[in-house]
């Protein structure tokens, strides 16, 4: 009879740098969000001219585009650290081989 631990799928651990850069990422994405939402609201509190607006409406979407710059950073992170464990992985055993041992 197996032992119970032979059933486990194997346990992946990520690299801690990957980690760490990760998490820095998401907390560089806090910065932008907060301005992003303070220059809407600052918009919408009283009437201001449409060049006000278009400055607004532009400072919002480079904020916006640094939020995407760091979910994109961490994107690419998260894709190394999966192709590196699928690298490190060996593959399954096809059912064939499996029924002729």
């Amino acid at each position: 009879m197996a032992s119970p631990s032979s059933k486990l799928a194997p346990v992946h651990t990520l690299d801690q740098k990957i980690v760490e850069d990760i998490a820095h990422g998401l907390h560089e994405t806090a910065q932008p969000l907060a301005v992003l939402q303070g220059t809407l609201e600052l918009a919408l509190l009283k009437a201001h001219t449409v060049e006000d607006y278009r400055k607004a409406c532009q400072r919002a979407i480079d904020e916006l585009q640094r939020v995407n710059k760091h979910f994109d950073n961490v994107r690419n992170l998260l894709r190394s650290q999966r192709s590196g464990l699928e690298s490190t992985t060996p593959p399954a055993k096809k059912q064939e081989e499996v029924r002729h041992e």
